[in-house]
């Protein structure tokens, strides 16, 4: 077995950003096809980036939390202030989530273009990747406005999500145009 300092990890990182440079050059390409390693390689990077963001509006959040407890605080005041942190975000956290919605918008087509290659690739109609930057747009609405409607169609776009990415795990209809990166 290799170590982190082996070639076998030096190897899957340069596979992996291969794939990713390979994302955005083919970002408005839909015809073609992608392999499974392309897709999943392009969805780590783009979780990895999402999770990094989430986790620095969490600790700026948490931060903003922390420093208005003291030892005095009862449980009605930790609900206020939650209340009074969630609703009243610092700006730094409102900073952080734009960045994750543009973020977001910036990967909308390329994802869209690379899940209907990829679903092509499976042999399914890549039409079913198309209805993502829709889901994108609403994940970006909802991020800055509170729309009730918005948060029942998301549970659907969510299940939708999913359904894809199951989709696109399935191995390549021609096992001929399988190919390792």
């Amino acid at each position: 077995m290799q170590g982190v300092s082996g070639c076998g990890f030096l190897q899957k990182w340069r596979t992996m950003i291969k794939a990713y440079i390979n994302f955005w050059k083919l970002a408005l390409k839909s015809e073609g096809r992608s392999s499974r390693s392309d897709y999943w390689w392009a969805f780590l990077v783009n979780s990895i980036i999402r999770a990094v963001i989430i986790f620095i509006d969490f600790i700026i959040i948490f931060g903003e939390f922390a420093k208005r407890i003291t030892s005095d605080t009862t449980p009605a005041d930790v609900q206020q202030i939650t209340q009074e942190v969630l609703t009243h975000l610092p700006s730094s956290a409102m900073a952080v989530q734009i960045i994750g919605t543009v973020f977001s918008l910036l990967i909308m087509i390329p994802v869209t273009t690379l899940t209907a290659r990829r679903l092509r690739d499976a042999g399914y109609s890549p039409a079913l990747a198309y209805p993502l930057p829709a889901i994108y747009l609403a994940i970006a609405v909802q991020q800055f406005v509170f729309i009730p409607i918005l948060s029942n169609i998301m549970i659907i776009a969510n299940v939708y999500a999913i359904v894809l990415l199951v989709l696109c795990a399935k191995k390549t209809s021609d096992p001929a145009l399988e190919r390792k990166i």
